[in-house]
């Protein structure tokens, strides 16, 4: 089903549910609407469990780079290596600042 036809269907049902009780609804588009709702819920929690496990090995990567970040001092000043690059781009990411390439 398209986020089209769910928006539909939910404008639909509004609508419907606008204009009389829920119990006048054509039993067909009842059943439309309500598996309708239960698809768009499922996708919520689909992507709330992968943000979820995301942030999760977002976090791991963190620890590993936090405790593998240095960075040397030569005549241009400090250069990190490429574990503080690595370690400054998840914490972006976790932050929700982080939107370009490595």
């Amino acid at each position: 089903m398209s986020d089209v036809t769910s928006v539909i269907l939910f404008d639909a049902a509004a609508e419907y549910a606008n204009e009389s009780s829920v119990a006048s609804i054509r039993p067909d588009l009842r059943m439309a609407f309500v598996a309708g709702a239960e698809w768009q819920w499922q996708r919520v929690g689909a992507k709330d469990a992968e943000i979820a496990r995301l942030r999760e090995v977002l976090d791991q990567c963190e620890d590993y780079f936090d405790n593998r970040a240095d960075a040397d001092c030569d005549q241009d000043g400090f250069q990190p290596n490429r574990e503080m690059v690595l370690l400054s781009v998840v914490r972006a990411a976790l932050a929700g600042g982080y939107d370009g390439p490595l």
